[in-house]
Parts: structure tokens; sequence; C-alpha cells
């Protein structure tokens, strides 16, 4: 039975709750949280949300999709040409890396088909620091073109390593 991360479809801010109920099934589960700001009227808060709005991602085989729409809270399984999507193993530990690094993180739409909106953003240069903890303020970015969607997260990073991935501008 070979596993693979999926994207199960749930009905409005029920998120959390489909993830607990799939997590007490011993489903392996996946929802990123973060920060982000809320605007009601006259007031501006600052909450932890999921950062796909209506979406959990899930690590079972093919078998156990069906069980796995049944959670309570869940609509449907994302389908991508007829059958359900699959998220790749990187866009999964690259989301879970930036949401770690990250407190408060945007997602921004791109055209999955769009080879021009790829190649705005650059390959991140190896720039090694003397110090074991920098601190650095621009923007990160990370494309996940199989969502089609960029993580991008303002501010600054703290990094407790020798190694610093940077993005190309910061450097010009």
């Amino acid at each position: 039975m070979e596993k693979n991360w999926h994207i199960l479809y749930t009905r409005p801010s029920t998120e959390k709750k489909v993830a607990a109920t799939l997590a007490k099934r011993k489903v392996e589960g996946f929802l990123p949280i973060c920060n982000k700001e809320k605007n009601e009227v006259f007031l501006s808060k600052q909450g932890k949300e999921p950062l796909f709005a209506g979406y959990v991602f899930v690590y079972v085989p093919t078998e156990m999709l069906e069980d796995v729409q049944k959670a309570s809270g869940a609509v449907s399984l994302v389908y991508w040409k007829g059958k359900p999507a699959i998220v790749s193993e990187s866009d999964i530990q690259q989301i879970k890396n930036f949401v770690e690094l990250h407190s408060t993180v945007e997602l921004l739409p791109i055209d999955v088909n769009s080879k021009e909106e790829r190649s705005h953003i650059n390959k991140s240069p190896i720039v090694v620091g003397n110090k074991k903890s920098s601190t650095f303020s621009q923007t990160f970015r990370v494309i996940l073109p199989t969502l089609g969607y960029i993580l991008s997260a303002k501010g600054e990073m703290r990094f407790n390593t020798n190694v610093i991935h940077l993005n190309e501008r910061a450097l010009n």
C-alpha cells in the first residue's frame, strides 16, 4: 500500500475539527497554521488560522481515501484531471519548513501553467555567515507550482546556523 499526500476539502472553518478527527482515527495529516490578521468592524485582531482555508492534507493509501472523506466536517477530496490530487512530499516539506520559520505567512496565487510567473522567483544561493545567530529583514518566498501558490513572509527571520539561504535580490 503506497501512501500519498492528498488534499481534503472541508466545510468552512472546520479544518481544525477535521484534522483532530482524523488524528483520533490514526490518519496522518497536516494542517499548516499561521498568524493571520482578521479585520472586523473597527477592530483588527491577529489569530492563528489555517494557512489553506478549507483544506487539510492527508497522507493515506488510495484504499483509505473513501474512509477519510467520511470524517465529520469533510466535504470531498480535491481532484485533478478526474483523479484525487496528489501533493508531492517535497511540497509538503517546504510548507512545513516555511511555517516553522515564519509566524505570519501569506498565500499568493499563481498560474500553474505560466512559465513567466515561475521565472520571477529566483533560486536561492547559499550565503555562509560567521556568526552562530544572524537576523535578516526581507521578504522570503517559496513557490509551490503544483499547488498554484507562493508562500510569502515579510520581516525578520532568525537563523541559528552558519549556512543561510537568501533570495538573490537581497544580495544585490
